[in-house]
């Protein structure tokens, strides 16, 4: 059966944070990086650029907490890092000496219990024509105390289609870590207007930030973030 990111999104009461692909016609592949929060302390944050790289941070200034604020998005000469933690900076490190796939072995969930957050991560090749890699490192449904780490490569995305991956699946009050990423289709035309539908397509009240990163484009940051 087929689905869209819009519908997938409108019906999930709680994302947290998420990662869209797609391709688009207008720019090829791009990267939705999307941040929702229901605490005051998750919604006092913006998306931030800094040089070639985008850091969520707190608005008001408030003290560093490293499961908050956090490198999101590294842009290098051949791959960008998008995530949700401070595994983006394991990764680009690792990515120095070994492949993406190797690269994100090792990332543990969030040490938040009783929740545990899942750590996710997408590492997308600056040139065309080559491979994406979308893992995610989830507390097992049998042992919590066990990470699963899954890595999917996206090989040959056709034009329309996506894949969605997000921290959290809520219905109500319950929430579900263990979704594994989900393929879509959309008829957005280019990087802008899958950014639009993104933010659109979030809880309205829980909406905090929400960039589009285009990794085969001169200037993948060039869309500013959109900010609640």
């Amino acid at each position: 059966m087929s689905t869209t990111v819009i519908s997938e999104l409108q019906h999930n009461d709680y994302p947290g944070r998420g990662l869209v692909l797609a391709r688009t016609p207008a720019n090829g592949v791009c990267v939705v990086y999307f941040i929702t929060g229901r605490s005051r302390a998750s919604r006092d944050r913006a998306l931030v650029r800094a040089g070639d790289s985008v850091y969520a941070r707190s608005r008001s200034a408030g003290a560093h907490d490293p499961l908050r604020h956090y490198r999101a998005v590294a842009v290098g000469s051949k791959w960008c890092v998008i995530g949700n933690g401070d595994q983006v900076d394991a990764v680009v490190a690792n990515l120095e000496s070994v492949g993406p796939s190797e690269a994100v072995q090792g990332i543990e969930y969030e040490p938040d219990p009783p929740l545990r957050t899942p750590r996710i991560t997408l590492v997308a090749p600056r040139q065309t024509g080559s491979p994406l890699y979308v893992s995610a490192a989830r507390a097992s449904i049998l042992d919590p105390e066990v990470t699963h780490l899954s890595c999917l490569t996206v090989s040959d995305l056709p034009e329309g289609c996506g894949v969605l991956t997000t921290t959290y699946y809520g219905i109500g009050s319950e929430i579900d870590t263990s979704r594994p990423p989900l393929e879509f289709s959309t008829d957005v035309g280019s990087a802008s207007e899958l950014l639009t539908a993104v933010w659109e397509s979030l809880p309205a009240d829980l909406r905090v930030a929400a960039i589009a990163v285009q990794p085969t484009s001169r200037d993948p940051l060039a869309l500013p973030a959109r900010m609640a």
